[in-house]
């Protein structure tokens, strides 16, 4: 593939150049919420810190490979190639493969939560966990935003599914804000623990109805 910044300065129309430019932005972002969420279970050692941290990581995972698939698309219609096959061939492996570790982060999401059921363990440090998420809801709230507006002006498939994307991501955002505060505050009494691993379980059965959408998706 070429240079990145090749591709950007040959690409034609602002539009292009500002999908690339948000797309690009979202991953980097991305990049510091699987290490934060992972030394916020470090501290909180509960099932849903463990469940953030694993749908961080598939979150950043999937936008990087659509930022990739994106650039290439660019490439190949730059030097007027015929190679609708191999970018799909891309496409169809890279949602295989995203599907796959969802998949996986599920089932261990799925034996954390089942874990915590049977024998329950007191949380730790949920602080940094709660500010972490508390900021993943405003970050990510912001791109819904603005990968919604771009969708508006030109009705790109690609910005159409990355504002659902982050609809999705601000929905969950907010299901495990909620476990842990309920956790954290005891606001449910004598039923507060219940908070963590039913949120655990409902972040498993949303990682894996994304993984469904994907396959159908490329396959």
């Amino acid at each position: 593939m070429k240079n990145v910044r090749d591709i950007i300065s040959g690409t034609e129309g602002e539009s292009a150049r500002k999908k690339e430019k948000i797309l690009r932005a979202a991953w980097l972002v991305s990049l510091s919420a699987p290490i934060s969420t992972a030394i916020a279970h470090y501290f909180g050692r509960t099932s849903i810190l463990l469940a953030d941290f694993l749908r961080r990581s598939n979150e950043f995972l999937a936008l990087f490979l659509a930022w990739y698939i994106f650039l290439r698309i660019r490439e190949h219609e730059q030097a007027d190639e015929d190679e609708g096959g191999r970018v799909r061939r891309l496409e169809v492996f890279s949602s295989v493969f995203m599907a796959g570790v969802m998949i996986i982060s599920g089932l261990i999401i799925l034996r954390s939560a089942w874990n915590q059921f049977i024998s329950p363990e007191s949380p730790g440090w949920l602080t940094p966990g709660l500010l972490i998420n508390g900021g993943g809801l405003v970050v990510n709230g912001f791109f819904w935003y603005k990968n919604y507006s771009l969708h508006r002006r030109d009705g790109s498939q690609i910005m159409a599914n990355q504002w659902r994307f982050y609809r999705a991501k601000t929905a969950v955002d907010f299901m495990v804000l909620s476990s842990l505060l309920i956790t954290n505050f005891d606001l449910l009494g004598q039923f507060s623990w219940l908070a963590d691993p039913l949120g655990s379980l409902l972040v498993a059965f949303f990682i894996w109805f994304s993984a469904w959408r994907i396959l159908r998706k490329a396959l």
